[in-house]
């Protein structure tokens, strides 16, 4: 299976400016990009066949180095082989461009199917279709009788 590595960035009514505009950013000189996007975030992944592997939507972004991103009030779907959507929650999240991994040290909600899991802490890499959670990991279900499928990332 061939993979087109894209990210789309989409902002709607987007106001880039440079951190030493906001308060409370740093002009931090390891800081390569300091750019602050606002208003509606998404960034994905698509398959030469145009199907959406992931998505990563936030409330802003901004860049911490030239290979990281971090994007607030995170809500991500990640889909299946199977076509099921896993659903991804957290305070704020990571990208990194090069591996496409994200990953947060905050409180975590995911949603799949008939399983509710929260944790503090996580790491996604796309390119193994692998999610972890790191602490304080519970898991709820809510199973028919008879099923004994626990697998997420199937």
């Amino acid at each position: 299976m061939k993979i087109r590595k894209v990210i789309l960035l989409t902002m709607l009514s987007a106001l880039a400016t440079s951190a030493g505009d906001q308060p409370g950013l740093s002009d931090d000189k390891d800081i390569i990009d300091s750019r602050v996007m606002r208003d509606n975030v998404t960034f994905s992944e698509i398959e030469d066949s145009g199907w959406k592997m992931w998505e990563v939507n936030g409330s802003r972004a901004e860049t911490l180095d030239v290979d990281n991103i971090r994007i607030f009030d995170v809500n991500t779907t990640i889909m299946q082989k199977n076509g099921d959507p896993i659903l991804v929650i957290t305070k704020a999240a990571d990208i990194n461009r090069k591996s496409r991994e994200i990953q947060t040290e905050f409180y975590v909600e995911i949603i799949s199917g008939d399983r509710y899991i929260t944790g503090t802490g996580m790491r996604v890499d796309p390119g193994k279709r692998t999610l972890k959670l790191l602490k304080d990991v519970q898991i709820l279900l809510t199973r028919r009788a008879g099923d004994l499928d626990l697998g997420i990332l199937n």
